[in-house]
């Protein structure tokens, strides 16, 4: 059972990692593309 197991919860914790990842590249994206437009409206 640990075995056909373990290779799963791998899996699992990979994908788990990549989509944070790439939820993070979104927030961060969006953070700074936000700033940048405000700068250059107001200034």
């Amino acid at each position: 059972m640990d075995r056909s197991s373990d290779p799963v919860d791998k899996r699992a914790r990979k994908g788990l990692g990549s989509v944070a990842l790439v939820v993070l590249l979104i927030i961060v994206t969006i953070f700074v593309g936000y700033n940048i437009y405000y700068m250059v409206t107001s200034g």
